[in-house]
């Protein structure tokens, strides 16, 4: 019981730990400064696959193509083509298909929602801040259950099931969310039928969300909950949460997955 009053909101904070290879960059990227052109990138396993659509020389629409960018560090790198082929109102002959590599690609991730950019074509070098794109935030409201794998570490001496890793069954139940305002809030129900509140700021990064705030637990428990990395489809989440407890200085770390029966 005491245990899960110290880890009562860890189950929303960002999908993966580390940096670069923990995470998945698939989304629309841009630079809100230089509306009109941006990078669509594909992630599958440890792959990045992007298409850049920006302007050529001659001020007209053109893209590019990096259909195999892998790990070097914490970036991805590959080459950068340029494709020709049929027109589209003709039929399509595969053999009219052709490219040619115009240079290299470099993305790299500064956090899990901005970039960095570097490509050259023709011997040009371009590098590009970008960050994700949104452009539809997704609406929370919903009950997901699922499971939570969890460490909680830097618990006071004597605190009952303190530090250690464990996994719990959970069932988050999102009450409030709007299009119009980002107050997200609700509860989470843990094995013991314990029933936490919590209250936070949602923002949005492309297809990822944030929530910063607190959580209160039956018998005291309660503190700071950071949500990071949250990621959404209509009939399921998945999310990193950290909560840091006042009263026992306990710290949680962990991810919950969960889903929904019920339309969103």
């Amino acid at each position: 019981m005491k245990r899960i009053l110290i880890s009562a909101l860890v189950a929303i904070s960002a999908f993966f730990s580390s940096m670069s290879y923990a995470s998945f960059w698939s989304d629309l990227w841009f630079n809100p400064n230089e509306s009109g052109w941006g990078i669509n990138i594909a992630h599958q396993e440890t792959v990045l696959f992007a298409t850049l659509f920006v302007y050529g020389a001659d001020n007209r629409p053109t893209w590019f193509v990096a259909s195999s960018m892998t790990p070097v560090g914490n970036s991805y790198v590959g080459d950068l083509l340029q494709t020709s082929g049929p027109a589209y109102f003709n039929n399509f002959n595969p053999a009219g298909v052709g490219f040619r590599v115009v240079g290299r690609i470099t993305f790299t991730p500064r956090n899990e929602g901005e970039a960095t950019i570097v490509y050259s074509v023709d011997g040009i070098s371009i590098t590009k801040n970008i960050q994700r794109q949104t452009f539809r935030a997704p609406l929370l409201i919903n009950t997901w259950t699922g499971n939570y794998r969890q460490r909680t570490t830097n618990c006071s001496a004597g605190v009952a099931g303190g530090n250690g890793n464990y996994n719990d069954p959970v069932a988050l139940n999102v009450m409030n969310d709007s299009a119009t305002t980002s107050v997200v809030s609700g509860t989470l129900t843990f094995t013991a039928n314990t029933v936490c509140t919590f209250s936070g700021t949602r923002n949005n990064a492309g297809k990822i969300f944030n929530i910063l705030g607190t959580y209160s637990c039956p018998g005291g428990g309660g503190g700071q909950m950071d949500i990071f990395n949250g990621q959404y489809l209509e009939t399921a989440i998945s999310v990193r949460m950290q909560l840091t407890n006042n009263a026992n200085r306990c710290t949680t770390d962990g991810y919950f997955a969960g889903t929904t029966s019920a339309a969103p």
